[in-house]
C-alpha cells in the first residue's frame, strides 16, 4: 500500500542510494515520487519506498519549484561534478534548462565539427562553395584586409613551427622510423595498391616524355621508390583510380591524356585529375569510330591532290603536318599514315623544328599502343586515292 500523502499539496522529494546519499531530486504532487520518470528518451524507475524521502511540502507550486532548484544546486548534477543524475537544473520551464547555455553551445560546436569532418559534410561544404564562389572570394578578401597583421604573424609562426618540426625529426629519428615501419606493416596491401598506380602513371609518362625510355622494352617498369611515392600530395588520386578502373583501363586512361597533351613532358597531374575523364571519354569515342574517321579525314586530305605533294617537306611544314596542327587529322590517323608511308624518318632529317620534334616523338611513342590491321587500312587508302 502506498504511503499516505498530502495529495492536495506540492512537495520536493529525494531518491537515495543504499548509503543514503541522494541521486535524484524531484518535485511533484500526489504519487509522483513513486512512479517511473522519463529522462530524455529513457525511463527511470523509482527505488524501494524506504529510499524515497519527501523533503518538504508546499501550498504554493512556485515555492516548490524554487526549493527543487535550490536543492539541485546544493548536491549538483553529475555533469557539473556532483552526485545527481538529474538532466535539468530544476525549477519552472525545465524543458529549456536540460542543459546550460554553455553546454548547449559546446555540444553544438562539437556536432558541427563532427559533421564537417564527415563525407556528407565535406560534400555539402564543397557544393556550397561551388555555388557561392563570388561570395567566398569576397569574404576571403575582406578577412585578409581586416586581419593582415594576424596573417603575417601566422606566417612567422609557420616558419617557427617548421623549424621546431625539423628539430623534432632530428631528435626522434628512431621513433619516427619505428612508427613508419609499423604503418607499412599494418597497411601493406593499401600501400602496394598506391604504388602500383604510381608506377603505372610514371611509366606511361616516361614513355611519352623520355626519348630513351621505352615502356615495352623495359617490361612496363620504372625506378620509383616507396619514399618518393609517399611524399606525393596526389596519392589519393591513385587510390581513387584503382577503385574505378581495371589495369587495362588505367593504361588507356593515362595514354589518352599524354597523347592529348601538347607537351607530355610538362603535363601536370592536376590537369589529369581535373579534365582527364573528359579526355579519356573522347579518346574512347575515337577508338570506336577509327575506321569512319580514317575514311573521312583521308578523303579530305588527299582529295584533289597528288600523293607526293601531301608529304612534300621541301618548303617547310608539309600539308599533312599543317592539317594535323589544325586538328583536322587525329593522332591515330597520323600513326596509321606513318606506318604506311614512313614519312617521319625523312622529316626527322629535314625538319629542324621543335614542333615537329614533339609530334615525331608522340607518333613514335604512341604507335605501339595502336593495334590495327595495316593491310586493311592500306586497301581503304588505295580506294580513296583512286576514286
Amino acid at each position: 500500500m502506498s504511503p499516505k500523502l498530502r495529495v492536495e499539496m506540492y512537495y520536493v522529494y529525494l531518491w537515495v542510494r543504499e548509503n543514503r546519499t541522494p541521486y535524484y531530486v524531484g518535485k511533484g504532487k500526489e504519487y509522483r515520487a513513486y512512479v517511473k520518470h522519463t529522462s530524455g528518451k529513457r525511463w527511470i524507475s523509482p527505488p524501494p519506498k524506504d529510499r524515497i524521502v519527501i523533503v518538504k511540502y508546499f501550498d504554493n507550486e512556485e515555492e516548490s519549484y524554487l526549493f527543487e532548484e535550490w536543492l539541485i544546486s546544493v548536491y549538483k548534477r553529475k555533469s557539473e561534478g556532483g552526485i545527481l543524475i538529474n538532466r535539468s537544473i530544476g525549477g519552472r520551464n525545465r524543458s529549456s534548462l536540460i542543459r546550460t547555455q554553455e553546454e548547449k553551445e559546446k555540444l553544438r560546436i562539437e556536432a558541427l565539427k563532427k559533421y564537417q569532418q564527415s563525407k556528407k559534410g565535406k560534400e555539402t561544404q564543397r557544393k556550397w562553395v561551388e555555388r557561392n564562389k563570388e561570395r567566398v572570394r569576397k569574404n576571403k578578401k575582406k578577412y585578409a584586409d581586416n586581419n593582415r597583421e594576424k596573417i603575417n604573424e601566422r606566417g612567422r609562426n609557420s616558419k617557427t613551427k617548421k623549424e621546431c618540426n625539423k628539430k623534432y625529426r632530428e631528435k626522434n629519428k628512431e621513433t619516427i622510423k619505428e612508427i613508419q615501419k609499423q604503418y607499412r606493416i599494418k597497411n601493406k596491401e593499401k600501400l602496394r595498391e598506391y604504388q602500383r598506380q604510381y608506377y603505372q602513371k610514371n611509366r606511361e609518362k616516361s614513355h611519352f616524355s623520355n626519348v630513351n625510355y621505352d615502356y615495352f622494352k623495359y617490361n612496363k617498369k620504372v625506378r620509383a621508390s616507396v619514399a618518393s611515392f609517399n611524399k606525393r600530395s596526389d596519392k589519393y588520386w591513385f587510390e581513387k583510380s584503382s577503385r574505378k578502373y581495371n589495369d587495362k583501363e588505367i593504361v588507356d586512361f593515362l595514354v589518352s591524356n599524354f597523347v592529348a597533351a601538347d607537351n607530355p613532358q610538362s603535363i601536370w597531374i592536376g590537369h589529369i585529375i581535373n579534365s582527364g575523364e573528359r579526355t579519356y571519354a573522347e579518346w574512347v569515342r575515337r577508338q570506336q569510330s577509327l575506321t569512319y574517321l580514317f575514311k573521312e579525314q583521308s578523303t579530305a586530305l588527299f582529295s584533289g591532290k597528288e600523293l607526293k605533294s601531301v608529304f612534300d617537306c621541301s618548303k617547310g611544314h608539309p600539308i599533312i603536318l599543317k592539317t594535323f596542327l589544325r586538328n583536322d587529322i587525329s593522332i591515330e590517323n597520323m600513326v596509321i599514315y606513318d606506318t604506311i608511308f614512313s614519312f617521319s624518318k625523312e622529316y626527322d632529317k629535314k625538319l629542324i623544328d621543335p614542333i615537329w620534334e614533339m609530334i615525331s616523338l608522340k607518333i613514335k611513342k604512341y604507335k605501339p599502343f595502336i593495334h590495327i590491321d595495316i593491310f586493311y587500312y592500306k586497301k581503304l587508302l588505295r580506294d580513296i586515292i583512286n576514286e
